[in-house]
């Protein structure tokens, strides 16, 4: 009977402990779930009586020192069911709510993490030293405290790294003890470069001792290597002033770039301190200059007077995601020049001649007939149209009204004849979603890195393993690949266990599939030999706004988009650049990098620790053997 009591008091309490917090966690909305929870808490309590019922047995039987040695079962055992009570008194102070909110909410789950590490990590030592005693009558108990304190110690240990990490992910610092790190030339550079017909000269003025002049030094001797277009010379502005004014330079530090009769001047900086930020974007600082020099200007016409999105007045002023201040810089530092157009700048007419784009960026107000006819006018000539459609704004409010301005607004009906339809539910994933409130709103915010093999999405596909990009709050778009002259492509898709979240409840329920839902999507037509009206599509307007396009993948999926409509296709991607940036992690990536600090490691080093005690004991033991 010993023998079975030892064998089942274990599996008990694992059992219980597995059963208890698997229906806490995924069966709490089910009609059996009284059922499991007290019965889960059942079996660890009938494991702990085993315990006791063993314990009291052996000091029965008068094996004093085992019955002492067996209260450390009885201890991290108590410890376990303390823990079990603090969550049960936790999960009751929470309520309907998603995160504790009160003091004594914010202590029970404080004390029921630290009772449950340190009495789960307690019982592996404790269980470790007694699985050892074979013969009650030889049991050490000052031994097995010792194992089962040092053990506990562990615990402990854990717990304090765990509200380390607690606290770090709350007070977020970081300082920037890095050593100056210059930019290579990015892909698109290159290209750009190698398309030119004739050579682009490259001349450095700096002084030869200058302490900047190697760094600049290795990003333009990488660009020559690269390509066969570049010639490079590095000269000093006080050692030949002729040339130095003939190409405008009043002072060292400066890079050149000249084509024919026309130049282009990048100042880097004389002193490191001076040049550190233009070094760490530099690639950036070239595109800009390459094609202010080698390209004409192009004009992009951003619609205004529908709510839309914008870097301008009021709504540019408001939170992030209603901005676009990042986007109009980085698209003016690719030598666009942006407009907002609208009725009063005669979108109710015709769309100018000079338009490169025309960009349509989160409206949630129908457009006028007479808009929608001009930008059929200005498509049938080989227009380009961008349209960021919008749900973010439509949250809450009246679903009937909102389908109704839908169904009367011209532009979701000329969206409709490219064969691109758009679906205002919002998208979910509560299994692949970026942390950001750490509250179940999190699971509108997805990140996908589903690409198609099309022109408009070339960077990001070639690149699908290290970018992604971020929406949130998108509704989905449903293509025909056929419509009429019109010819529809999928570029973006979610995650393939992403879902409709019909109900707005944050959570997949059993009406709702999970899918991998189309996000963007883009449509082509041709007009002559060489010309072609093109259209990109995709179901949220914040991918762009100054919140989300900080995410190297959205900025890399803007200008992708920009540059196929433009025709521009082979210089996808964005600039390489140093500067830091925000990291965002999904849930999934949270997880391992909490346990691998707080649990993996920690346990590795006294794995190791372990196996070199116990080499040593097996040393000790052969050694006295021999003696004897």
């Amino acid at each position: 009977m010993t023998k079975f009591t030892r064998w089942l008091r274990l599996p008990c309490m694992l059992f219980g402990l597995v059963l208890f917090f698997t229906s806490e966690r995924y069966l709490s909305t089910e009609s059996y779930f009284p059922w499991l929870r007290w019965g889960s808490v059942g079996l660890v309590v009938v494991s702990v009586i085993l315990t006791l019922m063993l314990r009291t047995r052996l000091h029965r039987h008068g094996h004093h020192a085992a019955a002492k040695a067996w209260m450390m079962a009885v201890l991290w055992q108590s410890l376990v069911v303390g823990g079990i009570l603090f969550y049960l008194g936790y999960s009751r102070s929470l309520g309907d709510g998603a995160i504790p909110v009160t003091v004594s909410a914010k202590v029970l789950l404080v004390l029921m993490l630290v009772s449950m590490i340190v009495g789960l990590m307690t019982g592996i030592g404790a269980e470790i030293s007694l699985r050892e005693i074979r013969d009650a009558s030889l049991a050490e108990p000052l031994r097995v405290t010792r194992t089962t304190v040092g053990w506990m110690a562990v615990g402990l240990l854990l717990s304090g790294l765990i509200g380390f990490n607690f606290a770090g992910a709350k007070r977020d610092k970081s300082w920037d003890v890095s050593y100056l790190k210059i930019t290579r030339p990015s892909g698109p550079t290159v290209a750009m470069v190698e398309a030119l017909a004739e050579p682009l000269k490259i001349t450095l003025f700096f002084q030869s001792n200058s302490d900047v002049l190697p760094l600049a030094r290795e990003y333009f001797e990488a660009l020559k290597s690269e390509t066969t277009k570049v010639e490079l010379s590095i000269l000093d502005k006080d050692l030949v002033p002729v040339k130095a004014e003939e190409l405008r330079v009043a002072s060292n530090g400066v890079a050149v770039l000249q084509q024919k009769d026309k130049s282009e001047l990048i100042d880097i900086g004389s002193t490191v301190s001076n040049a550190r930020n233009t070094l760490k974007k530099l690639d950036e600082r070239f595109q800009k200059s390459f094609l202010s020099l080698t390209q004409e200007r192009k004009t992009a016409y951003f619609t205004r007077g529908h709510g839309e999105l914008s870097w301008q007045g009021e709504t540019s002023s408001k939170e992030g995601t209603l901005s676009l201040r990042i986007l109009e810089s980085v698209l003016r530092n690719q030598n666009y020049t942006l407009r907002l157009f609208g009725a009063a700048e005669g979108s109710v007419t015709k769309v100018p001649d000079d338009a490169a784009v025309v960009v349509v960026v989160g409206h949630d107000q129908p457009f006028l007939k007479e808009e929608v006819e001009a930008l059929k006018v200005y498509l049938d000539r080989g227009g380009k149209l961008m349209v960021f459609l919008d749900l973010q704004k439509g949250i809450g409010s009246d679903e009937a009204i909102k389908a109704t301005r839908e169904a009367d607004d011209p532009l979701m009906a000329l969206l409709a004849e490219t064969g691109i339809r758009y679906d205002r539910l919002p998208l979910a994933n509560d299994k692949n979603f970026v942390v950001a409130t750490r509250s179940p709103v999190d699971h509108w915010f997805i990140v996908t890195n589903a690409f198609a093999a099309h022109e408009s999405v070339a960077g990001l596909s070639r690149n699908d393993e290290r970018v992604g990009v971020l929406v949130f709050q998108a509704g989905s778009l449903q293509v025909t690949p056929q419509s009429g002259s019109w010819k529809a492509f999928e570029t973006v898709r979610t995650l393939s266990d992403t879902f409709i979240d019909k109900n707005r409840n944050f959570n997949v329920d059993p009406d709702e599939k999970r899918d991998a839902y189309v996000l963007g999507a883009a449509a082509s037509r041709t007009i002559s030999s060489d010309s072609e009206a093109r259209i990109a599509v995709f179901g949220d307007a914040t991918v762009l706004s100054d919140v989300l396009v900080r995410n190297q993948g959205n900025l890399v999926f803007a200008l992708d988009t920009f540059k196929w409509l433009a025709g521009e296709s082979k210089f996808a991607g964005s600039p390489a650049s140093e500067e830091d940036v925000k990291i965002q992690h999904t849930k999934k990536e949270d997880l391992i990098w909490f346990w691998g600090s707080v649990f993996l490691v920690p346990v590795l080093v006294l794995g190791a620790g372990m196996i070199a005690t116990g080499r040593g004991r097996r040393k000790s033991r052969e050694a006295v053997t021999h003696a004897s």
